[in-house]
């Protein structure tokens, strides 16, 4: 039986394609460990220096598709830094050196040097340099860039949901009838984007991030005309637009030809083949 999404008329939602009825899946029927583990992993990290940390995760399939699986909204009042980090490594399915742990994107904020008040002219490290310095410490790192994920990222991800709606369900994402894509890069497969039902803040993020209206003549008066996305549920749609920006292309890497050289010795030399 074919499932299509309902388009809604919602006025000022930032994703108007996205349809809980088609783009969440069931945790239970479709997420496996042992298949996860194949697939490149991304970590987000919306940091803020008052209220929580938002964490996403999103797995990367070879048939570029991509699957938000985890979630974390870390409070860091009653925890170290170093705590969260732990517990970000912790929720994470592959180790930190694997080749599969791809990349951390960490909102630039959190790589502002922290001042202390009680030693002027000292600056200590940055949320950054505690989250990755040591070995016990976040791997491949670096800054999300906001300004491109504004733009291009939220693209990316439109383009992903409309793909997904089109595509009905995950795993059937390959070009029919001779169709071709605009972006060759993809190959034969559609880019989509799926949600597990688990990750709940996502999918309510994802609905209810709007853009910011005043429909009174005092709300306009005090705040002006110009529109632009509201803060609340920006979070967790912010992650997943620093993904869009780099928007990854799972490869197979080449096996390597090099053969290591043999050795064989004589009675007169040794000899190299």
């Amino acid at each position: 039986m074919r499932r299509y999404g309902v388009f809604k008329q919602v006025s000022g939602r930032i994703y108007k394609t996205f349809d809980k009825m088609v783009h969440c899946i069931p945790w239970e029927k479709v997420f496996s460990a042992d298949v996860f583990r194949s697939y490149w992993h991304f970590r987000m990290i919306d940091y803020h220096p008052t209220k929580p940390w938002y964490v996403s995760w999103v797995a990367v399939s070879p048939t570029q598709e991509w699957y938000i699986w985890n979630e974390m909204i870390a409070n860091h009042d009653r925890s170290t830094v170093y705590d969260l980090r732990d517990e970000i490594k912790k929720e994470s399915l592959v180790a930190e050196d694997e080749d599969m742990n791809r990349r951390t994107l960490v909102d630039p904020l959190a790589r502002q040097t922290q001042i202390d008040p009680d030693r002027p002219g000292y600056s200590q490290l940055s949320i950054y340099d505690h989250l990755t310095m040591g070995e016990n410490g976040l791997r491949r790192c670096e800054a999300a860039d906001t300004k491109n994920s504004v733009n291009q990222g939220r693209m990316n991800i439109r383009k992903r949901l409309k793909n997904a709606l089109d595509c009905e369900y995950p795993g059937n994402n390959r070009l029919k009838d001779g169709k071709t894509q605009s972006d060759p890069r993809f190959g034969e497969y559609l880019p989509t984007l799926w949600f597990f039902d688990t990750c709940k803040e996502h999918i309510e993020h994802f609905v209810n991030w709007r853009d910011v209206e005043y429909k009174t003549d005092a709300a306009r008066a005090e705040h002006g005309t110009r529109k632009g996305p509201m803060d609340r549920w920006s979070d967790f749609c912010r992650n997943i637009e620093f993904l869009g920006s780099v928007d990854p292309i799972y490869y197979q890497p080449k096996k390597s030809e090099y053969q290591p050289r043999q050795y064989y010795k004589t009675t007169q030399r040794e000899c190299r083949i």
